[in-house]
């Protein structure tokens, strides 16, 4: 799975593609977690995800990026 959300679509939308993709995952995959990988620098991007339902979940990664989460619920 991967998305890719170019800066003209953040915002409503965006929070809207994710929630399909959030409920395809679970729905048709049976998926339970998706974890992302987020650039330290990347502010815009981590505020999207945590709008999105993604929590931050491991902060250790060596090469300057965090983990971000969504669970099904």
């Amino acid at each position: 799975l991967h998305t890719f959300i170019l800066p003209i679509g953040r915002g409503a939308w965006a929070k809207s593609a994710a929630a399909e993709m959030f409920a395809t995952a679970r729905d048709e995959y049976g998926a339970a977690t998706v974890w992302t990988r987020i650039a330290r620098d990347a502010r815009a991007t981590r505020m999207m995800a945590r709008i999105c339902g993604m929590k931050p979940a491991i902060d250790t990664d060596p090469l300057g990026f965090d983990i971000y989460e969504w669970r099904a619920a």
